[in-house]
């Protein structure tokens, strides 16, 4: 039995991460779901969910509810605050209970919608970084155009990076690819602002060079479209440039998302009743199509964004997330429990290190 923590305190509240808590386990017979926070509140939602014949339908044997557990927690840290004096000051917080469930090994993972930073600061913490790792790192996997997913790290923890870091990004990037993804041999890029060697600033450049010595498959430079291309599947760079890549990414998805669907339900010249030669059914299945086209792009399809790095596994919710998004978050953080994400961290980062000592010991 895998065993996850979940925050329970997202933008909404309990009850869509109750929710996706109760999808996630009943799709999958080897997962049990702590969930923190308000113990009554939490009781009162569980038994409201009990009650759906939606949701009593995805559980015919009645196994669900003695997999759901509830941890209570009297504190929650708001979206606003400051991360680290909330760590510090509010430490029966949902979230810090949360990380000491895993701190304490009676969770083997961790999964929160809430405040980024709070969470990130948390985890660090608690259960430390993972021996060698100087900067933890997040993760996001993002649609490429084989119908696979790239990782992009870091999408946004630390906006200053050394090139020693970029190369522990790259090495954490690799583990999380072959042990979650399920990609045997991940190529790994080093986003620049050309292919070539010895393009970009001084820390693309040195990065380069401990990369190309890391001992893990490596394309070398990459651009901002081999993001999308799929032609590797991790893509490495500072938190600065990850954020904005990814928040591009999101508002351009969601632009032309808002554009196409405009497109469809605008009259057809040709006919009086300006539809053309297009049915009333072809209308409806070019917007089924427009929906299909940018599901990938949808945030709640990928569940959440593991921290990398660390000395546990965890994974940071969108704080809107939907049941949905949060059952896709659960499912994430069971493969990387089930994959031995930190084995295989352990048994690549030596490596790499090594193979750039005199090199790392500069940067």
């Amino acid at each position: 039995m895998i065993t996850v923590a979940l925050d329970t305190m997202g933008d909404f509240g309990p009850a869509p991460v109750a929710e996706g808590a109760w999808r996630a386990v009943a799709s999958d017979p080897s997962l049990k779901v702590e969930l923190v926070g308000p113990p009554e509140l939490l009781e009162q939602t569980v038994a409201e969910l009990a009650s759906r014949p939606e949701l009593a339908s995805l559980d015919p044997e009645g196994t669900v509810r003695s997999r759901i557990a509830v941890v209570p927690a009297t504190q929650v840290i708001g979206m606003g605050e400051h991360p680290v004096e909330a760590v510090r000051g509010k430490p029966d917080s949902s979230l810090m209970v949360a990380v000491g469930r895993v701190e304490s090994g009676k969770a083997d993972a961790l999964v929160s919608p809430g405040n980024t930073g709070a969470v990130m600061a948390g985890a660090t913490f608690r259960w430390g970084r993972f021996p060698g790792i100087e900067r933890p790192a997040l993760g996001v996997a993002l649609p490429n155009r084989r119908g696979s997913q790239t990782l992009l790290v870091d999408a946004g923890a630390n906006v200053d990076c050394r090139p020693l870091h970029l190369l522990q990004f790259a090495v954490m990037g690799y583990a999380y690819a072959v042990a979650v993804l399920g990609v045997p041999e991940p190529r790994v890029g080093l986003l620049n602002v050309g292919a070539e060697p010895g393009k970009g600033n001084e820390v693309s450049r040195k990065a380069w060079a401990l990369l190309s010595h890391a001992g893990i498959p490596s394309r070398g430079n990459v651009e901002g479209m081999d993001i999308w291309s799929g032609e590797v599947e991790v893509v490495v760079c500072d938190g600065f440039v990850g954020n904005v890549v990814l928040k591009s990414a999101e508002g351009l998805a969601e632009t032309l998302s808002s554009l196409l669907q405009d497109l469809s339900r605008r009259p057809w010249p040709g006919t009086p009743g300006g539809r053309g030669d297009l049915e009333p059914g072809a209308m409806s299945a070019l917007g089924q199509l427009v929906r299909d086209a940018f599901r990938p792009f949808d945030w709640a399809e990928h569940g959440a964004a593991p921290l990398l790095g660390l000395n546990g596994i965890g994974f940071i919710a969108h704080g809107r997330s939907n049941a949905r998004a949060i059952k896709q978050a659960l499912h994430q953080a069971v493969r990387a429990v089930r994959g031995r994400v930190l084995e295989h961290l352990a048994a690549v980062l030596p490596r790499a290190i090594s193979a750039n000592h005199e090199g790392v010991q500069n940067q």
